[in-house]
């Protein structure tokens, strides 16, 4: 999937975004790309949109499903193909999965093992009891997919550009996503929250029930606050695999797709927070694994997370037991050099992890023997059994354990 905020403007700064991207391995099969919403500068017409979306993104369009949020310079205008709802068709009776909203303004959609949830911060009401949060509830109590993925404009957390901490902010839409939108998402299960408006990338850690301004942050509402990198404190841990309340989410700022301020936020509940650099955000999900990764207008990681679901019972620290074996994606990846595999075994057995070509043959052995239940690295230095280096291209990483398979691919780039 790949995500993108505030790329309205037709310029450098714009196609550069876009260029890091299409050179990310693994963007010829996106899946899901995802707008968040001023989409067009500076209004939002039809001439805009035709310079800004249709010509700055022709080989995405032809293969690429496109789903929109509408952000506040995204207007609506009289006439004929001439306004945001005339450029995008949104599902409005649940055509694409969901419950049926009756409106383009807000909708859901369902991808794989994924539930999509598009709100609307700019113009529909944000009223608790209100015509779109009442159809978000009951949205969300239909949904039984594993990951849900929500997106609108407006963030209810940013220290960027825009402050979510100023209730009087852009008509007090920020403080009025967090405190009416939030508490239905995180009862109901929310991954990953996504917004863009604030023209920096910021970044939460695992988060919940944090509904005020940031000076009422404590330590209590975080899930986890580790930065969720495999590289780093370790993956967030949710327990269950499916919707299930207050288990935490991750909130993004991502408003850098054609602009970036230099501010120096600095809101509590991120983990990272860029001021200066514009980008994009990868995101990948494997089964019950998510994993994101901002790059920027070069190409460069500056920031990745990744979120497993379906744990039970948490052990002493931040060790976490599985019931059944986890295998987390290669670290870096894509890899010139070498190329970490983290993995978790839930009980003692024989462990076999193994890297296989695009064709179902195994290049090398990493692991085959018997170990006990923990935690565990390998690596792989992108060479076959024999020593000699592979191709560059794509290659999987499969973990056999106890019955189990488990599967993830790694990118070498050399």
């Amino acid at each position: 999937m790949w995500v993108i905020g505030d790329s309205g403007s037709p310029d450098e700064d714009a196609a550069v975004v876009r260029d890091a991207y299409l050179s990310h391995p693994g963007s010829e099969q996106t899946d899901v790309w995802l707008m968040l919403g001023d989409n067009a500068y500076e209004s939002g017409t039809d001439a805009e949109h035709q310079a800004a979306v249709f010509d700055m993104y022709p080989q995405l369009l032809r293969n690429t499903i496109l789903w929109p949020t509408r952000g506040n310079h995204d207007l609506l205008y009289a006439g004929d193909n001439n306004d945001y709802y005339d450029i995008f068709s949104m599902p409005t009776a649940g055509e694409a999965g969901g419950l049926a909203s009756g409106t383009e303004a807000y909708y859901s959609f369902d991808f794989a093992n994924i539930h999509f949830i598009c709100l609307d911060s700019h113009e529909s009401s944000l009223e608790p009891s209100g015509p779109m949060f009442t159809w978000m509830a009951l949205d969300l109590a239909a949904t039984s997919q594993d990951w849900i993925i929500a997106y609108w404009h407006h963030p209810p957390y940013s220290d960027g550009s825009h402050k979510s901490d100023d209730g009087n902010k852009n008509g007090g839409r920020l403080r009025d996503m967090r405190e009416n939108a939030l508490p239905i998402l995180e009862a109901r299960g929310v991954d990953l929250v996504l917004s863009g408006h604030s023209h920096s990338y910021e970044r939460s850690f695992l988060l919940d029930e944090h509904y005020d301004v940031s000076s009422t942050l404590h330590d209590s509402m975080k899930v986890d606050a580790g930065d969720g990198s495999v590289l780093g404190d370790g993956a967030y841990h949710k327990p269950t695999l499916g919707p299930a309340p207050h288990e935490g989410a991750v909130y993004m700022v991502n408003g850098v797709g054609s602009a970036a301020r230099r501010t120096t936020p600095n809101h509590p509940v991120m983990v990272t927070s860029l001021g200066s650099t514009t980008g994009s955000v990868v995101l990948d999900i494997n089964g019950n694994q998510l994993d994101a990764v901002f790059i920027d207008n070069t190409g460069i990681p500056r920031d990745d997370f990744t979120i497993v679901k379906g744990t039970v019972v948490t052990a002493i620290g931040k060790r976490v037991q599985v019931a059944s074996p986890q295998l987390l994606a290669g670290a870096p990846n894509p890899f010139a050099f070498s190329t970490r595999l983290r993995y978790t075994l839930p009980s003692a057995g024989w462990v076999n992890l193994a890297i296989y070509d695009v064709t179902g043959r195994r290049v090398a052995s990493l692991i085959d023997g018997h170990q006990v239940a923990g935690d565990y690295t390998a690596q792989w230095d992108g060479r076959r059994a024999d020593g000699r280096r592979v191709a560059r291209g794509v290659y999987f990483g499969v973990l056999h354990f106890g019955g189990e398979k488990r599967t993830r691919k790694i990118v070498f780039v050399r």
